[in-house]
């Protein structure tokens, strides 16, 4: 059975604009430039964990460090 979960991040209030009734990103937010990490016990999913460009912590899910 494939489980999907949903990863939701707060974003800080410079990432982002609120133009009438739509959010958009601004170029403060560089997706491309996060670092994911995850970890896996055998095909099992133990954690996952994400920095975004400037190395802060943004995500962390599971039983898992994450690395610099």
């Amino acid at each position: 059975m494939l489980l999907r979960k949903i990863i939701q991040i707060k974003l800080e209030q410079n990432e982002f604009k609120i133009e009438g009734q739509r959010v958009k990103q601004t170029w403060d937010l560089k997706l491309k430039d996060w670092k994911w990490h995850s970890e896996f016990d055998g095909h099992k999913l133990k954690g996952i964990a994400c920095k975004d460009h400037k190395g802060k912590l943004r995500f962390k899910w599971g039983d898992f460090t994450a690395k610099k």
